[in-house]
C-alpha cells in the first residue's frame, strides 16, 4: 500500500439512514453534467420536478436502496437506486415482483 493510501481514512460502505435522505439532493447536483465553459446551474436545479423525482420520498418505496461511502465520519459518495414509473418499468416489475 502506497503513503497516500496509508494516510486516509478507512472508507466504510454502508445503507444510507432514513435522516440522511437529504443528501441525495447534493449528490445529484454533482451527478449534472456542465460542459467545458458553461456556467453550473444553481443548487435549486434539483428542486425541479425533473429532478426531484430522483430523492423525493426516498425510501418509501419498496424498491428504493442506497448505500453510502463514508471517510473520517462523513459522507463521501453515494449510491442509489429506486423504480420509477416510466416507459412501462414500474409495470412490470409489479409483474415480475408478483410472480
Amino acid at each position: 500500500m502506497n503513503d497516500y493510501l496509508r494516510e486516509r481514512s478507512p472508507i466504510l460502505l454502508r445503507k444510507l439512514r432514513e435522516n440522511e435522505a437529504e443528501i441525495l439532493q447534493d449528490f445529484l447536483y454533482e451527478a449534472i453534467f456542465i460542459p467545458d465553459g458553461v456556467a453550473p446551474p444553481p443548487k435549486e436545479i434539483v428542486k425541479q420536478p425533473e429532478l426531484k423525482l430522483y430523492y423525493d420520498d426516498f425510501g418509501s418505496g419498496k424498491a428504493d436502496n442506497a448505500i453510502v461511502a463514508e471517510a473520517g465520519g462523513k459522507i463521501v459518495g453515494a449510491a442509489w437506486s429506486r423504480i420509477m414509473n416510466d416507459y412501462g418499468l414500474l409495470y412490470k416489475f409489479d409483474q415480475f415482483a408478483q410472480q
